[in-house]
């Protein structure tokens, strides 16, 4: 599969053996600044300086899209002596049907990433 990706790109590695799993060549190990890398097209190597944006700044940025979702306490009641979640009273023992797909609804949350081009 390695040899079917001829761009790559590599940050710092722990080893030179890392550096030759990712690059093909060791270099990557010796990357002693944070958000430095090289960039690997074909057999060009150009060494970059990536910007850091920590946790806090990213958080910061993506405030305003965030929605929390505040989850719901199930309601447990008795069924012949086993204990079940209400949303599932109705299924029959051995079938599981799929009302909905959850991760369609996920996926709405994450449309707009418009805000992605200013950072």
């Amino acid at each position: 599969m390695k040899a079917n990706i001829s761009n790559r790109i590599v940050f710092h590695t722990e080893s030179e053996k890392d550096s030759v799993i990712c690059l093909d060549e060791v270099g990557a190990e010796t990357l002693d600044i944070k958000g430095r890398g090289i960039l690997k097209v074909g057999s060009n190597k150009t060494v970059f300086q990536g910007f850091y944006v920590s946790d806090d700044e990213v958080k910061e940025y993506i405030k305003p899209y965030v929605v929390n979702k505040k989850a719901v306490e199930p309601v447990v009641v008795s069924n012949n002596g086993n204990t079940i979640f209400d949303k599932y009273k109705d299924f029959k023992p051995g079938f599981i049907e799929n009302k909905k797909n959850d991760n369609v609804e996920d996926a709405e949350d994450l449309k707009d990433l418009s805000f992605l081009k200013n950072i």
